[in-house]
């Protein structure tokens, strides 16, 4: 009964927000705050972030640490999260990506349940935003070996200005394979464990928010093909180094696999024989990555057999309903 109940107040709370969850998704530009009179509070809390000093103090004090921010508001709408990669596509500082990973997966532990129809939305930008902090700007990276090399000349030319005057062919063969070696340990080192981190804060983002989703069975004919995009767009995410291999999206597709099981366990008494059938038969015909990823053991249960498993147990109560 307690699960029932809590199923059903899920579903309508998420069709209230269904709307604004597919709204407001788009990545805004640098946007400065204004206090706006009549609005609603779901609206003052949405309003875009002021990236000053003032502004982002006023969105960690009073919209951030807001009780109804963290429960009603981002469980349905990512916006400042995609504000705050946006912000900081230009520097794509891995340390600043890694940040605002952390501060906003943190912030969705708290939540009870994540709008699956959000979280769908959001990924494509999530995708397109996190690119540029995986793959620096040549740019940047121009930027970061300019700056060694003066540094590294400067030190050469103090240290061995004697050598320059007696030997300058010697000198300059010297500092330039001194330079790549350093650099080369240096980009490498750095670059790396920085890639990692950003990895590993994004996968742990993107399991909080999967172990959290919800659906509504109000509306059958639209989950499924959010589960879909779901698991397209962190196929996705592994191409484009967003997650760091194979096996950090098996386990994604894990998480997924469970979450969507236990949804429709949660919906079993409202979800139409319909409904499964055409999952069934879409499988069938378009196979998800998810289904067909080599498990890590052949003698385990494949993420293929416990979907199918839910599925089929769903679709008989489904017929006994229509029978009794």
């Amino acid at each position: 009964m307690k699960t029932k109940w809590y199923a059903l107040s899920i579903a309508g709370y998420l069709i209230s927000h269904n709307l604004n969850a597919l709204d407001n998704q788009q990545p805004v530009g640098l946007s400065e705050f204004k206090t706006v009179s009549n609005v609603t509070k779901d609206e003052l809390l949405l309003a875009p972030i002021s990236f000053t000093t003032q502004g982002l103090e006023y969105f960690m004090r009073d919209v951030f640490n807001n009780p109804y921010y963290s429960q009603e508001i981002l469980p349905h709408n990512f916006r400042h999260l995609l504000q705050f990669l946006y912000h900081g596509r230009e520097s794509a500082s891995r340390a600043y990506a890694k940040s605002v990973l952390k501060l906003f997966g943190n912030k969705l532990k708290g939540t009870e349940y994540i709008n699956a129809y959000a979280f769908t939305a959001m990924l494509p930008h999530f995708e397109s935003l996190l690119k540029p902090y995986v793959t620096p700007d040549a740019v940047t990276l121009f930027d970061q070996m300019q700056k060694t090399l003066n540094n590294f000349l400067y030190n050469s030319f103090l240290s061995q200005f004697d050598m320059l005057k007696q030997n300058p062919d010697l000198f300059f063969d010297q500092v330039s394979q001194s330079f790549v070696e350093q650099l080369r340990a240096q980009y490498d080192q750095h670059e790396q464990v920085m890639l990692i981190h950003v990895q590993q804060a994004a996968y742990r983002f993107l399991d909080t928010c999967i172990s959290k989703l919800i659906w509504s069975s109000q509306d059958h004919k639209t989950i499924w093909p959010s589960m879909r995009s779901i698991a397209h767009h962190l196929e996705q995410c592994a191409q484009c180094d967003i997650l760091t291999d194979l096996d950090a999206l098996d386990d994604l597709y894990w998480s997924l696999t469970h979450r969507f099981a236990y949804f429709l366990t949660l919906a079993a008494d409202d979800l139409p024989v319909c409904f499964y059938e055409g999952i069934k038969q879409d499988l069938a015909a378009n196979p998800l990555l998810l289904c067909t990823m080599e498990e890590q053991e052949a003698s385990l249960k494949t993420k293929e057999e416990h979907l199918m498993q839910a599925l089929l147990t769903g679709e008989a109560k489904a017929r006994m309903r229509v029978q009794a």
